[in-house]
């Protein structure tokens, strides 16, 4: 994804969102992936409002494994200034 942002990839127009499908043709499970769903409260009743028959698959992970790859994350982008992972954690 390089330097976008998340909030680059968010649609709130129906047309915007079908453009990314426009290339399909006859596969036989078509999709795409965003965590916006679990924080938009109106997002599962405007998919069913507009895609009926969309199936949603969730997949989380270990809340403490997430939380250890994002400490790493935001070290290698120097986002976080503690190197101890115990510490950051205990100033959250």
């Amino acid at each position: 994804m390089g330097d976008e942002k998340e909030a680059d990839f968010i649609f709130t127009d129906i047309d915007a969102y079908r453009k990314l499908f426009k290339n399909v043709t006859n596969q036989v499970a078509i999709g795409e992936a965003s965590i916006s769903y679990l924080y938009i409260a109106k997002s599962v009743e405007r998919i069913k409002h507009y895609i009926p028959k969309a199936k949603l698959i969730a997949i989380l992970r270990d809340p403490a494994e997430r939380a250890y790859s994002n400490y790493l994350h935001l070290l290698k982008q120097e986002r976080e200034p503690l190197t101890d992972f115990a510490e950051a954690i205990g100033q959250e």
